[in-house]
């Protein structure tokens, strides 16, 4: 019933397994003394960096999860 394609659903399952509501308390204590990121950020962070991110939701290039340059790890 919902109208998305296999690979739009791959990366909507990725950001709703990092999905959660925290104190603010928490996050900046999590920031603070954490090893790991938030999970907003490890969403917005890797798919903003996902060339198949971009072209499975047809993001234009330069827009804020699609930006000119890319990290790439690999």
């Amino acid at each position: 019933g919902l109208d998305y394609n296999q690979n739009q659903l791959f990366f909507i399952n990725f950001a709703q397994i990092w999905c959660g509501k925290y104190r603010d308390q928490y996050l900046n204590n999590q920031i603070l003394t954490g090893t790991h990121t938030i999970g907003e950020f490890r969403v917005i962070g890797s798919t903003s960096n996902s060339i198949d991110f971009a072209k499975t939701f047809n993001c234009k290039k330069g827009q804020k999860n699609n930006p000119e340059n890319k990290c790439s790890v690999w």
